[in-house]
């Protein structure tokens, strides 16, 4: 009696592996069909070749170039600024002193 219940556990577990590995090959199948059916685009066989790494690492390039230039720029800017503000700065106490002596002078 024994034997027969582990005879039909073995069974029910032999049936089991056999109805999953069924549905793994079905599966497998489908994603065959799905690649398959896939249509193929400019911009995947770029991606499949590896092109889009190169076009990343120069858009990359190109970015890091433009922020330098940018931050160069920004820092002349600040620096003709920073002089334009010195000079109008000794102007104004040029022309305070200036306007003190005249008062001086009108008294």
């Amino acid at each position: 009696m024994e034997k027969i219940s582990e005879f039909k556990t073995f069974l029910r577990k032999v049936r089991y592996q056999k109805k999953k590995l069924d549905l793994e090959i079905l599966d497998y199948e489908q994603r065959a069909k799905d690649v398959q059916m896939y249509r193929v685009t400019k911009q995947t066989q770029e991606i499949i070749q590896g092109k889009h790494q190169k076009k990343d690492e120069e858009d990359k390039k190109r970015l890091e170039n433009q922020i330098r230039q940018l931050d160069e720029n920004a820092q002349k800017r600040i620096k003709t600024l920073n002089e334009t503000k010195k000079k109008l700065r000794k102007e104004i106490s040029d022309k305070m002193k200036e306007n003190e002596q005249l008062e001086t002078k009108a008294r």
